[in-house]
């Protein structure tokens, strides 16, 4: 799902300081390149068929064109947030040429050694603080220098254990999960079609996906279809909460209800009283500081 940030009036970027807090996420891109520092904690992303373990000193770049989803932070997890503009990125020239990219292939996700990341870290906690007074010219020139930076030390970084790539079968089974999310015909992406199509037992598959994705296929599923049901949904004006759960691929409103209260921790209504449509996915600003969505 594609999102608006919340970037401050003058700014080439923004930069936010993420602790952990009892909520979930949904996945989104947005036009601007994505930086994330983690500090302390563990967790790890979801982009798309990949998956990004996080550990103190993961630097993680996520592009535009990237669906990506922060799953189970543990209650310690902190971390560094930077976006950075089209405008800055082309700016900053050759040195970060392959920053350029929409949605490059292989991965980008390595570790800094723990001087570099609170050498980054202090960076970004000088350029918050700018941010916060409004101070746009001095946060754009240090943004730039913040930029070139990561990216210098990111270069020099290890790679192990960043990256975890899925197994062929299980990349292929959550591409047909993906497509069939919506699909009124049970079978399209029950367990029983979808590894006889990937050529695996099901029981082979099932533990292959839950191990690599970090969950179930089922519950792979049911996020698929909270993914559609917020695409369908966005700010409220266009469709009912009824018909964007059905188009998404709910059997029924009771169905959709109990799969968003166990992903979000309440129920849409209720959400949507606490945060007006922005909290039930809209296309208005992202929320950062509260760590409500990643």
């Amino acid at each position: 799902m594609l999102e608006r940030l919340d970037i401050p009036a003058g700014q080439d970027g923004a930069v936010w300081h993420y602790l952990y807090r009892r909520s979930a996420h949904s996945p989104h891109r947005h036009a601007e390149l994505e930086l994330n520092l983690v500090v302390r904690g563990s967790s790890h992303y979801l982009l798309g068929d990949r998956r990004y373990d996080l550990g103190p000193g993961a630097a993680v770049w996520l592009f535009p064109q990237q669906d990506h989803v922060l799953l189970g932070p543990s209650t310690d997890f902190e971390m560094w947030i930077a976006v950075f503009s089209p405008t800055l990125l082309a700016e900053s020239g050759a040195d970060v040429a392959a920053l350029s990219a929409e949605n490059p292939p292989g991965q980008f996700c390595r570790f800094l050694s723990d001087a570099d990341t609170m050498r980054l870290a202090d960076l970004f906690d000088d350029l918050s603080l700018c941010q916060e007074h409004g101070q746009a010219r001095r946060f754009n020139a240090g943004l730039k220098y913040a930029l070139l930076s990561a990216w210098a030390l990111y270069e020099s970084a290890t790679m192990a254990p960043a990256h975890q790539r899925v197994h062929p079968a299980v990349e292929q089974a959550a591409r047909l999960v993906r497509k069939h999310a919506a699909d009124p015909d049970p079978q399209a992406a029950a367990v029983r079609t979808l590894a006889r199509r990937v050529g695996l037992s099901e029981a082979r598959l099932s533990h292959l996906f839950r191990q690599q994705m970090g969950m179930t296929i089922s519950r792979f599923r049911a996020n698929c279809r909270l993914e559609r049901f917020f695409a369908a949904w966005g700010d409220g004006s266009r469709s009912t909460m009824l018909a964007a759960a059905t188009q998404a691929g709910f059997g029924s409103y009771a169905q959709f209800h109990r799969v968003f209260r166990g992903r979000m921790g309440c129920g849409p209504a209720e959400l949507r009283r606490r945060g007006g449509a922005s909290g039930l996915g809209g296309s208005s600003s992202r929320r950062r500081a509260g760590g409500d969505r990643l």
